[in-house]
């Protein structure tokens, strides 16, 4: 969570929401964090940017990094906020004649403004004002609007272009399968469905929910009998470009998409987002098996890769081991990576949530 990195709008709030994500708070506990330290952030404004995916104001921004727990970085934050506010053309953080520092206001509904929106959708108008002084003068005459404009529309485009083409490279490399674009292997990708996820090293043991030990008791995935598997149902949902969403329905928990946590460990969070490489996989086909399940379909084995570069295997040396944890490590050849993805019926309407993912 770098925000001198980030060389998008969409980048920084993706950003702010692994922050948020991060702090482990919800829209009002956030709300109240702040209020407690005397700023305002409300609830409903923090959660319109994070879902719109646009920048928020600066005192918007410092008061979620604040609540947040992340002080000591604010400026960090602000100073990233200010250089892509000038890169996307948004209107605060413009320099004012003299290099005082003014704050404009966002235009009206229907412009190009930061994104950020008080309850009932109402954008807050301000005048210009400038930091140190009142006396800004209202034309700054023709040579600083010159520089203005080159310090706007020239260097932030490069900037902003450059850091495109890395980025396009660098997600590229991540998600596609190994090998060159449009070969077979490529192409093998499976269709959308409901799956049982098999070891391959234990094809009578199936990834499901489990426990994890210890204080937190979170869910997280596991291995064991597949008699004793279900729920939740395993769904793998496409979501473009060879991508998919791994998601768990229980008919009481609702929905989850598996979410790769820092320590590898996979966890079913309710909030899916295809920006979030830890909830975004690829199917690498490493070989098929005659091994079926319900269906008369043969399943194929693949390797699970997140789209952060890890590949999701069973952890410990006895491979038959019941419970034992699924975790993304290191991606290698290894049987203790290959998956089983068996082709299973849909499950009765009575044993899906109420409401899909």
């Amino acid at each position: 969570m770098d925000p001198e990195r980030a060389c998008s709008v969409e980048q920084f709030v993706d950003m702010m929401n692994r922050l948020k994500d991060a702090s482990g708070l919800t829209y009002r506990q956030l709300e109240e964090r702040a209020e407690r330290n005397g700023r305002v952030l409300p609830r409903s404004t923090i959660a319109d940017v994070l879902r719109r995916r646009a920048l928020p104001r600066p005192q918007i921004l410092d008061s979620f990094v604040h609540a947040c727990g992340a002080g000591e970085h604010v400026e960090v934050w602000l100073q990233a906020r200010t250089r892509l506010a000038l890169a996307d053309g948004s209107a605060e953080g413009v320099p004012a004649v003299d290099g005082r520092a003014a704050r404009v206001s966002p235009p009206q509904a229907g412009g190009d403004g930061d994104g950020s929106f008080e309850a009932g959708g109402a954008r807050e108008g301000r005048a210009v004002e400038d930091a140190g002084s009142s006396d800004v003068p209202s034309d700054p005459g023709p040579v600083p609007a010159r520089l203005r404009r080159r310090h706007r529309a020239v260097v932030p485009t490069l900037l902003a272009s450059l850091c495109a083409v890395i980025v396009a490279g660098i997600a590229t490399w991540l998600v596609l399968p190994d090998g060159p674009v449009g070969t077979e292997s490529s192409r093998q990708e499976p269709a959308g469905g409901w799956y049982g996820l098999r070891p391959v090293r234990a094809t009578d043991l199936c990834v499901t929910e489990g426990r994890e030990t210890g204080e937190s008791e979170r869910p997280v995935a596991v291995q064991r009998p597949c008699a004793r598997s279900t729920p939740p149902y395993t769904r793998i949902r496409p979501i473009g470009g060879g991508r998919f969403f791994v998601e768990w329905a229980h008919p009481v928990h609702g929905w989850g998409c598996l979410t790769v946590l820092p320590g590898g460990l996979l966890e079913p969070w309710d909030d899916c987002r295809s920006s979030r490489t830890s909830q975004v996989f690829t199917f690498e086909p490493v070989g098929t098996t005659g091994t079926r399940a319900s269906s008369t379909a043969p399943a194929k084995a693949y390797r699970l890769r997140s789209a952060d570069g890890r590949c999701v295997g069973i952890s410990g040396t006895d491979p038959k081991a019941a419970t034992a944890v699924a975790r993304a490590q290191s991606c290698a050849d290894t049987p203790a990576q290959h998956l089983l993805l068996v082709p299973e019926r849909e499950p009765e309407a009575n044993a899906l949530p109420s409401a899909t993912g």
